[in-house]
């Protein structure tokens, strides 16, 4: 007897595994996991719990995210949505990996440091006041 909710993910898994972005959101996620292990052995810090939380908080919502704008992008003859989503995607794990190599060490060159680091305090809404004259 098969379970329903498992023959729904199974199918969702093979389809999403179809798309040609989504193996290299995992490789790439998979890249950075090891990396990340690397670093958190490194500076003594590592976690069982950063195993189990990789899967929910890195590979499912790229994913996810690449296979429904895909999915959703072709249906309305708008194909370039899923390669932009996957270059958006790629920039983020990019980012990321350049982050951890950063902690193990590894020299980063600055242009590459400033063109892949979060944005500074200057575009914080919060430090934005409302003009008080009126």
């Amino acid at each position: 007897m098969t379970n329903p909710v498992f023959d729904a993910i199974r199918s969702f898994v093979l389809v999403a595994w179809a798309y040609p972005g989504v193996q290299f959101i995992v490789a790439g996620a998979l890249a950075n996991l090891a990396l990340a292990i690397a670093g958190a052995l490194h500076t003594g810090t590592f976690s069982m719990q950063v195993l189990g939380d990789f899967l929910i908080h890195q590979i499912a919502p790229w994913v996810l995210v690449y296979v429904v704008f895909s999915v959703s992008g072709d249906a309305l003859g708008f194909g370039w949505v899923g390669p932009a989503v996957l270059a958006l995607i790629t920039a983020a794990m990019t980012s990321k990996i350049l982050q951890n190599l950063t902690e193990l060490g590894v020299a980063i060159p600055v242009p590459v440091q400033r063109v892949t680091s979060k944005p500074g305090d200057f575009v914080r809404l919060e430090r934005i006041k409302p003009n008080s004259n009126k």
